[in-house]
């Protein structure tokens, strides 16, 4: 019979049984991250949670804030997740079960998205966007495209074909730290290729 804290450490692991989902769970493991930053960047908006820059408009300051608030959820999502993805793998090696890198750990995908679309989506209030590409953003349905689509596919790709140096971490970082770390580097990766794609559609459309 598993204890409280086993039950407990493979609902977060699996960010609540996501992780098994028979087919693609990395992949619904990142759309899990797209309600947490809605319902974050949401609260802290509605709420006017705000730090103390008192040199910024109100406006600058709350989106300041939301993208503060939202980085450190991901610091407290990757140390839970070090943390109860770890007690998981010892209970999966007690149960003579795969403890490498089982398939419905899934809360490094929540992370790591979660980092990547945090990170990419200042992109529509600091870039200088040119008039067509204003032009195709001129609604809220084009804005949520364009910060959301493009993160999770160019994340859900580094993470699946874990060009170097993500290979290398996966291959020789084991336990949490090993499955947790790459999908940061994923995401590391992701946030660079965005901002990239973002220079070259400013510089030549």
């Amino acid at each position: 019979m598993k204890s409280f804290k086993n039950i407990l450490a493979e609902a977060i692991a699996t960010s609540f049984y996501v992780g098994k989902i028979k087919y693609c769970p990395g992949t619904f493991g990142s759309l899990v991250a797209f309600p947490i930053y809605i319902i974050i960047f949401s609260l802290t908006i509605h709420y006017q949670i705000m730090f103390p820059f008192t040199k910024i408009e109100i406006l600058g300051r709350q989106l300041i804030s939301s993208w503060l608030i939202l980085l450190i959820a991901c610091v407290v999502l990757y140390m839970l997740g070090l943390y109860f993805v770890k007690i998981y793998l010892n209970y999966l090696e007690n149960c003579n079960k795969n403890s490498s890198d089982p398939k419905e750990v899934v809360i490094d995908e929540v992370v790591g998205q979660l980092l990547a679309i945090t990170l990419c989506s200042p992109s529509l209030n600091l870039c200088p966007w040119p008039s067509k590409i204003l032009h195709i953003l001129g609604n809220p349905l084009g804005n949520i495209i364009f910060i959301f689509l493009p993160p999770f596919i160019l994340f859900r790709l580094f993470d699946i074909l874990k060009p170097w140096p993500i290979s290398w971490f996966d291959e020789n970082i084991k336990g949490a730290q090993g499955i947790m770390i790459d999908d940061i580097i994923a995401a590391i990766f992701t946030i660079i290729s965005y901002y990239t794609i973002i220079l070259l559609l400013i510089n030549f459309i």
